[in-house]
């Protein structure tokens, strides 16, 4: 019989579908939060406990998070070009309201996924969680918005948190999410884009390991109140790209970019369609974004995953029905 339980938020994403793999692992009583018109068929074999509620209904929130110590929000927009105003109404504003809910009903410990994205592109190269947040992008600006709100109603009740920043992910599961599934889309056509000629670092993480790093905090109640990055790998753009010539056994043609052709090129594209091409993904592989994670694995916690190749595979092997 199980005797460890979470509840879930935004479980039915590309992260949050790990964060509950990883919890059923971990053999807790897995209960997730969803909207009514959510496809969780992927994730039905690892929940306990499937509820659809009105999000908006704040007695029906406090209903699906009575009885519950621990709760996981995983919910984020992925839409990286949206206006703040959109992204605000997707993450700030149900944040908001999810955590006073939870708090209201006796909920005692939240975790909350964020992004590494908070710090920005400038400046520092190797982020770090001392560092101040430079913002240059909207996406950037409500996940830092969403932090803010979160820990303040947190501290002004007797509940523990902890925020986790991951450097981005690949992984299966993936539609147009992340990076990882158009640059394989592209890779098929035969070319690779690259920026600045793939120069840059970035930090990457397999999203096996943010769920397994959410079941690491769930089982150390003296972890409290703090800000984790994570990373699993770093490597250039350009070794990325090179990595996946040999797991496809093909070479991509690599088209080089410079940087202010890239951002006139996706503000023009932004004008028609802001998902297609955001500036944001050119600065995305541009500067420099390494992490340094020293704080989380000072703890106890080491990603599983160090080697690119294993997530790349796992995600091809999805991506191609396998």
């Amino acid at each position: 019989m199980k005797t460890k339980k979470v509840i879930i938020v935004g479980a039915t994403g590309f992260i949050g579908s790990h964060v509950v793999e990883q919890f059923f692992l971990a053999d807790y009583k897995v209960k997730i939060v969803v909207r009514k018109e959510s496809n969780y068929k992927r994730i039905e074999q690892f929940c306990d406990e499937i509820l659809t509620t009105d999000f908006s209904n704040e007695k029906e929130l406090e209903n699906a998070f009575e009885n519950q110590d621990l709760l996981v929000n995983c919910i984020a927009s992925v839409k990286i070009g949206a206006s703040l105003k959109e992204l605000n109404k997707t993450s700030v504003d149900l944040i908001r309201k999810i955590t006073k809910a939870a708090i209201k009903v006796g909920v005692k410990r939240f975790f909350l996924l964020s992004t590494v994205e908070v710090y920005g592109f400038i400046k520092h190269p190797i982020k770090k969680e001392t560092l101040e947040y430079k913002p240059t992008y909207d996406f950037q600006r409500t996940h830092i918005e969403k932090e803010k709100i979160f820990k303040e109603i947190c501290e002004k009740s007797t509940v523990d948190y902890i925020i986790l920043q991951p450097a981005s992910t690949i992984g299966k599961w993936e539609t147009n999410t992340s990076f990882f599934k158009p640059m394989y889309e592209m890779h098929k056509k035969g070319f690779s884009l690259l920026i600045n000629k793939g120069k840059a670092k970035v930090a990457l993480v397999d999203t096996r390991d943010i769920g397994k790093a959410f079941v690491f905090f769930a089982e150390y109640s003296e972890i409290k109140n703090e800000t984790f990055l994570l990373k699993g790998y770093t490597l250039t753009w350009l070794e990325l790209k090179r990595e996946l010539d040999k797991i496809r056994k093909k070479q991509a043609k690599e088209i080089n970019m410079h940087r202010n052709f890239g951002l006139f090129l996706a503000n023009f594209i932004s004008l028609f369609n802001s998902e297609i091409f955001p500036p944001l993904a050119i600065d995305m592989m541009c500067f420099d974004m390494d992490v340094n994670d020293e704080k989380l694995r000072k703890i106890g916690f080491t990603p599983t995953i160090s080697d690119v190749k294993d997530s790349m595979k796992e995600a091809i092997q999805y991506f191609r029905g396998e």
